[in-house]
């Protein structure tokens, strides 16, 4: 699946949350310090749920215990290809955790990581939120979203899923010039102190996968507001 798409929430919040790798107990606390309501809230991850932490195994459940919905990140997209991955699966912060589980544990984690979506779109009352791991490397949101449904020749479709699980050009750039099509983009992968709005593009991978440096930030898609 390519986009996912989801109508405006009616009963409670639409809250995003920046890069988990596998700690998902830090990501707990702070849904308990705002009220998470999973029956009328809906939670929405950029992507990057497993690798570096310790209960990258739980990734799955997790996601099913909060109701929770994720686009796929770079990392999630080594495990789907962890066949053509052996280093990968070598490396002590990476994919070590999956190559020591249980088989049916992998199959079901790989299953459920193939669903994972590249984009998610979530209606809000202000407009149409984009969520994407890395960037939207197109002037429009429309365009990207054209490009990986229909196998668009402008660019490959191999590079255009590439540039949204790894691309770090608008951010490096410090382009501000907003994506057309869309109200905002919500973005993980680049590591910043706090979040950082540039046009219309909010990127909120704080690094709460770090204990002790960084932290995770909720974000509420209505407002475009810091929880």
């Amino acid at each position: 699946m390519y986009v996912k798409r989801f109508g405006v929430n009616t009963l409670g919040r639409d809250i995003a949350c920046g890069d988990v790798h596998g700690h998902f107990d830090e990501v707990d606390a702070e849904l308990e310090r705002i009220g998470y309501n999973k029956a009328v809230d809906r939670l929405f991850i950029v992507g990057d749920l497993v690798d570096r932490g310790p209960k990258s195994h739980e990734a799955a459940a997790w996601l099913a215990k909060h109701n929770a919905e994720s686009v796929r990140g770079n990392h999630d997209n080594h495990l789907v290809n962890y066949a053509t991955r052996p280093k990968w699966l070598n490396h002590k912060d990476k994919g070590a955790w999956f190559k020591h589980l249980d088989f049916r544990d992998q199959d079901m984690l790989v299953d459920k990581f193939t669903e994972l979506p590249v984009l998610i779109e979530v209606a809000t009352k202000q407009g149409t939120v984009g969520i994407v791991h890395a960037a939207c490397n197109f002037d429009s949101w429309a365009e990207l979203v054209y490009a990986l449904e229909n196998n668009f020749r402008r660019k490959s479709h191999k590079l255009v899923m590439n540039e949204c699980f790894h691309s770090r050009i608008r951010f490096n750039l410090k382009d501000a010039t907003p994506i057309k099509d869309i109200f905002a983009v919500v973005v993980g992968h680049n590591p910043v102190p706090e979040m950082l709005q540039l046009g219309n593009t909010y990127y909120i991978d704080t690094e709460g996968w770090r204990p002790g440096i960084g932290k995770f930030t909720l974000l509420d898609l209505n407002d475009l507001k810091v929880i």
